[in-house]
């Protein structure tokens, strides 16, 4: 967990100035006020920092949900794991899916792909019982690719239309690869397992977004925080469009992080 008071985490506050001498003396007042930040959740209290902290606890140091839901009671924060969620199901859906795909299309570009899979179990999935397997599938490039990128991908079964229809358009070649996958075995341990498809869904996006940051090289917090910014400012400005560009080699361009960083 961030070493921070709930208080200074979720707290903002913006100055208005206004000019006393004008009015003393009974003269028009200009009040000028800072401009308030794009929301992240329209509506909504939580900063890109908070989201980011619960996607990094979550994804990158595997603290479950109702871990992180004690750590900010004890901290006089009542923060449920159910509005955690939701955050992660909202920004997921509104930004971070976009990024998702352009990997996606990054991907398919490649010469040379890895993939693997492994089990998850889903309570609520539509015609399965919460006992039957669904599948977590692992594609990623190759050692050699300029831009290195790991999507993880859930479906519902092991038939071989699934990987076909994800990798539609890749005409390179396909190999095994155990190392990636790794993250979400570990974490699906402490989760045990997804209670939707739709979370299922969200859970593959943020692990891919998290991985493929480590892989670039940049901070997974950082990149969550700067992307969850980034998208909310080009929402307000009506560009949707540009928010499938804010992937983690963006930032790392845009910080000039050389090549060699150490990966957190």
């Amino acid at each position: 967990m961030w070493p921070c008071s709930g208080r200074s985490f979720f707290d903002s506050r913006y100055l208005a100035y206004a000019c006393k001498a004008c009015d003393e003396a009974a003269e028009a007042v200009t009040i000028r006020k800072a401009p308030l930040p794009a929301a992240v959740i329209p509506g909504g209290i939580a900063s890109a920092e908070a989201i980011a902290n619960v996607i990094n606890d979550k994804f990158v140091f595997g603290t479950p949900p109702y871990r992180q839901e004690q750590y900010w009671q004890r901290q006089g924060v009542k923060l449920s794991r159910q509005t955690m969620s939701n955050w992660l199901l909202y920004v997921t859906e509104h930004g971070l899916k976009q990024i998702y795909e352009k990997l996606q299309q990054d991907l398919l570009q490649e010469d040379i792909l890895h993939a693997d899979e492994t089990e998850v179990h889903v309570l609520h999935e539509e015609g399965k019982s919460p006992q039957s397997k669904s599948y977590m599938w692992l594609y990623r490039t190759g050692r050699a690719a300029k831009t290195p990128i790991v999507l993880y991908y859930y479906e519902r079964d092991r038939r071989h239309a699934r990987p076909e229809a994800f990798l539609k358009g890749f005409r390179g070649y396909l190999h095994s690869a155990e190392r990636s996958i790794k993250p979400f075995v570990i974490g699906r341990k402490n989760f045990l397992f997804a209670n939707t498809p739709k979370g299922a869904e969200a859970s593959t996006i943020l692990y891919s977004l998290v991985e493929t940051a480590k892989e670039t090289g940049v901070v997974p917090y950082a990149y969550f925080v700067y992307t969850l910014t980034e998208a909310a400012n080009l929402r307000e400005a009506g560009e949707n469009e540009k928010i499938s560009k804010l992937t983690p080699a963006h930032l790392k361009q845009q910080m000039q992080i050389p090549s060699n960083r150490p990966q957190v």
